[in-house]
């Protein structure tokens, strides 16, 4: 599922939207409750602080060759500038809110 559709309840016949849900466990459970995470899909996560030109797309790997189950991109100018392979969700989380975004 990737996302949760809803209509407006103040004009009957509204335009549906569509509100992104994380739907990867682990990556939903790594970025809960942090500033400036939004979901991105339902196997990925944007960083996003404010008055920041570059973002971090945090995803879990399709189909991982490795133990890397995650990849962390930084994403500039709309993109990916650099990719870092990560074991877990936490780590990539991690990784992300801690690159310098300048």
């Amino acid at each position: 599922m990737a996302g949760v559709a809803g209509r407006s309840t103040d004009r009957p016949g509204a335009a549906a939207y569509v509100r992104p849900v994380i739907t990867d466990a682990e990556l939903a459970e790594a970025v809960a409750g942090r500033a400036h995470w939004q979901p991105a899909g339902d196997a990925a996560a944007v960083y996003a602080p404010p008055d920041s030109p570059v973002r971090v797309r945090v995803q879990r790997v399709a189909r991982p060759a490795r133990r890397e189950l995650y990849v962390a991109s930084i994403i500039r100018d709309g993109r990916a500038t650099h990719a870092m392979p990560c074991h877990t969700a936490v780590e990539a989380v991690r990784l992300a809110e801690r690159i310098r975004l300048a």
